[in-house]
């Protein structure tokens, strides 16, 4: 997994939106900077069928490319109209070993070279 670069599935929430109905807030985390982003999806909205697969697997650890990132009202999100692809799919359990052995290894002038 040390090659992956994508963002990590942090939590996948179910709120109410405030024009009415409901919609679906994903918190992802950049593997490689760290950085926490959100994306908020409108089951009403065309683009909601891309991330079908992605949320198929909120039960799951997953890791997911293709996605575009943007500022909005001064804050930076991943854009819903993004096309994600899942890269990596598997326990969370798995993917939290993984993540954390990842970032606590010391870091290497030669790191760049293998990630």
């Amino acid at each position: 997994m040390a090659k992956i670069n994508g963002w990590l599935v942090n939590s996948i929430t179910t709120k109410k939106s405030k024009y009415g109905g409901h919609i679906e807030e994903i918190v992802f985390v950049h593997i490689k900077t760290r950085e926490q982003v959100k994306s908020y999806l409108d089951p009403e909205n065309r683009n909601y069928p891309k991330w079908n697969s992605v949320l198929a697997g909120r039960d799951d650890g997953l890791i997911v490319g293709g996605l575009k990132t943007s500022v909005k009202n001064g804050k930076t999100i991943i854009n819903a109209d993004s096309t994600p692809e899942i890269i990596w799919q598997g326990s969370k359990q798995e993917l939290a070993d993984t993540i954390a052995d990842f970032w606590n290894k010391p870091p290497t002038t030669y790191n760049s070279l293998f990630e």
